[in-house]
């Protein structure tokens, strides 16, 4: 009999992916993204307040900002970090208090954290481009 070399713990490739897993990862890697992009919110906006001559020059890189798809699409995936990253905190929140610890509730507000934070995200968006 040929003997495989097996891993001796299981890895990430071993197992198929499960909603709980996955968000896991995504809850995550969101606060990494959270971390580094409001660290970068304010390197940039103490750079264009201290270095801007004037309040115009500060205003004319708002509106350039303000007015370009890819800053915009970007400000749209950041808003998503935020709300999904706030969704599965409240979620693990829950799990802290030993509450909806049972697999249909874990699958099920997993599956309501993705969906409200998409819904938050599409009311928050909404709110800045029509009010």
């Amino acid at each position: 009999m040929i003997k495989k070399d097996k891993p001796l713990s299981p890895h990430l490739t071993i197992y198929k992916p499960q909603i709980t897993s996955v968000l896991s990862i995504m809850h995550r890697i969101t606060g990494f993204i959270l971390f580094f992009g409001f660290l970068i919110i304010l390197w940039t906006t103490n750079i264009y307040t201290f270095k801007s001559t004037t309040l115009e020059d500060f205003g004319k890189v708002l509106t350039y900002l303000v007015t370009n798809k890819f800053f915009i699409s970007i400000l749209i995936l950041f808003s998503y970090c935020i709300f999904y990253h706030m969704c599965t905190g409240i979620r693990y929140l829950f799990w802290d208090s030993g509450k909806l610890m049972d697999i249909k509730m874990i699958n099920l507000t997993g599956w309501l954290a993705v969906i409200f934070s998409v819904i938050f995200t599409c009311i928050f968006w909404y709110l800045i481009i029509y009010k």
